[in-house]
């Protein structure tokens, strides 16, 4: 083959979870809007995928070589990577709008000022992405290429932006063939790689892409104890939240999860001795502690990502609250103090812990001990956990039994290197 061919591949991608490429620039009412092009239209930039697609190769130790070097030395002089996104389309995008708020570490009630409106698009988008390499395409890119677990935007930590390699085809031009260079100089744009691209990369290839990289670091099974509201608003007159839902079914989002994980996650640190930052709600998080290198901070991606879980087999009934008057003991006369919430009474969930990069032991013995206080009932998830609602208990227990069986105990192995809060 000569060296002046194209390969043109053209990559169908569906995003599995919510999923949300910032715009801080749009500005407007929301704290975070997604992208969206001059039209107004939902919009997925092709240097997000680039980006994406970079980490991935990079994995692979094919990064510069396919996409070219970050740096150079001064004796060589920057050329174009052979491998770019040269355009993306997105389709059965659907935007969404999901409130957010820290917690309060001490009140475990919403911290003052925290609310933000941030917008997401709902699982079940479709991305084609156009790519075009110039010269040969080595094998082991190809491969590396039919390897790829997409994770587009924001929210990596949360479990957000997941995608799916549904199909990858690709073809080559040759242009030094009359052929070739006819269809070169007379086609272009999406309708020449809808031409050209027609090798597809075998099942077993995309199948195996589909799986994860690993195994979760911690799987549990969670039963829910009496209620659980992860809530949204309801559109429904005289109730005021419901829950969280995809597809008509119940859901617990990553961030959620992740929430609650990382603030006892830091209350175990503090109470062993070791400093840990108390995330957003002092502010910013530090980015030097312990629970920063697990869960992250705005300056480091942390470790993990926790996925957001549907909760199988629920229940879900309405609930009424009415404010109590201090004193007559009876209920507060005053309007709008009456309000109705629909929670889920029962069901399971799974929590799904993944490593980024290896944990230190320190770090999975200290999740195993977060599981153990959630089992225990010491911590909720949700809405009125200081009303008895969010108590979750492990569907199995015996996965605490590391804990207990001659290991290194969390104090032992916190000495060999967790780190600090800086106090500069």
């Amino acid at each position: 083959m000569s060296d002046r061919t194209v390969t043109l591949l053209l990559a169908e991608i569906v995003l599995e979870e919510p999923w949300a490429i910032r715009a801080p620039e749009v500005g407007g009412p929301l704290d975070a809007p997604v992208a969206r092009d001059g039209f107004g239209n939902l919009y997925v930039p092709p240097a997000s995928v680039a980006g994406a697609l970079r980490a991935h190769l990079a994995s692979e130790g094919l990064a510069d070589q396919l996409m070219g070097p970050r740096t150079v030395a001064n004796d060589e002089t920057l050329s174009a990577s052979p491998l770019r996104v040269v355009g993306t389309d997105l389709s059965e995008a659907s935007p969404s709008l999901r409130q957010r708020t820290a917690i309060d570490r001490d009140r475990g009630a919403a911290a003052a000022r925290t609310l933000r409106v941030q917008e997401l698009v709902e699982p079940g988008a479709r991305v084609t992405v156009y790519l075009r390499h110039d010269g040969p395409l080595p094998d082991a890119g190809l491969a590396a290429l039919c390897s790829w677990q997409p994770r587009l935007g924001g929210g990596a930590s949360e479990g957000q932006g997941r995608g799916r390699l549904e199909s990858l085809r690709y073809g080559v031009i040759d242009l030094d063939t009359p052929e070739g260079l006819t269809l070169w100089l007379t086609k272009g744009g999406r309708s020449l790689h809808r031409e050209v691209c027609q090798t597809s990369c075998s099942p077993e290839d995309l199948e195996q892409a589909s799986g994860h990289d690993q195994s979760p670091l911690i799987e549990a099974g969670l039963t829910i104890a009496d209620a659980l509201l992860i809530g949204v608003e309801s559109p429904e007159d005289r109730v005021s939240a419901e829950p969280l839902t995809r597809q008509g079914t119940p859901v617990v989002d990553g961030a959620s999860l992740k929430g609650l994980l990382r603030s006892r996650a830091e209350y175990i640190l503090r109470s062993l001795g070791h400093d840990a930052c108390r995330g957003v709600t002092a502010g910013k998080a530090c980015g030097r502690c312990g629970a920063c290198e697990l869960f992250g901070a705005p300056d480091r991606l942390g470790l993990l990502s926790i996925a957001s879980s549907t909760i199988q087999q629920p229940t879900v009934e309405k609930r009424s609250h009415v404010a109590i008057d201090r004193v007559t003991g009876g209920a507060a006369e005053e309007e709008g103090l009456l309000f109705t919430e629909r929670v889920v009474t029962s069901g399971t969930l799974t929590l799904c812990i993944e490593a980024r990069r290896p944990v230190p032991t320190w770090g999975r013995l200290l999740l195993l001990h977060v599981l153990r206080d959630i089992h225990d009932g010491l911590v909720g998830l949700g809405r009125g956990t200081t009303r008895g609602q969010g108590t979750l208990s492990l569907t199995d227990p015996s996965l605490l039994a590391e804990l207990d069986d001659g290991q290194p105990s969390l104090v032992e192995a916190l000495k060999d290197g967790a780190p600090q809060e800086s106090t500069s």
